[in-house]
């Protein structure tokens, strides 16, 4: 396991967010929450950055109640190899498991809420915090990941 940091964007928003650079230059935001059990991707995930999402599964059904009152959603749980450009310039990826969903809404309202000038497609839930043994080290303001060597 090799040990990472990534820098928390800074901005006026006091959440933590990342940003992940492919090897091929795009850049990919994350949220970091580790009050939120689940990590999602964002539903355009796949077509904005093909060849990510390495497999996805319709897992069941469920009843959503939003805005726009309820409404019935297919859950759909996806694994993921993000690429990245480490903080030591090498090339890596972070591996992991979530469900998909539309990141749309919950971008804007936190982009309206908190001055935040980027969407996100990735909100890294506490699910992932576990499996990478990540550390949120607010004092150096930065997530600390612990990633597998063997790519």
């Amino acid at each position: 396991m090799k040990k990472y940091t990534l820098p928390f964007i800074q901005s006026k928003s006091i959440l933590p967010f990342v940003k992940l650079t492919s090897p091929e230059g795009k850049e990919i935001y994350a949220l970091v929450d580790s009050g939120s059990e689940s990590t999602l991707i964002n539903k355009s995930f796949k077509k904005d950055y093909p060849g990510i999402i390495q497999s996805s599964t319709v897992i069941g059904k469920t009843k959503m109640t939003g805005f726009a009152g309820e409404k019935e959603m297919i859950l759909l749980q996806a694994e993921a190899k993000v690429p990245m450009i480490t903080d030591k310039g090498e090339a890596s990826a972070i591996e992991f498991k979530g469900y998909v969903d539309d990141l749309t809404t919950l971008s804007s309202y936190v982009s309206k809420i908190y001055g935040v000038e980027w969407s996100f497609s990735i909100l890294i839930g506490s699910d992932t915090l576990r499996s990478l043994k990540a550390k949120i080290d607010y004092s150096n303001n930065a997530l600390v990941l612990f990633v597998s060597s063997k790519r």
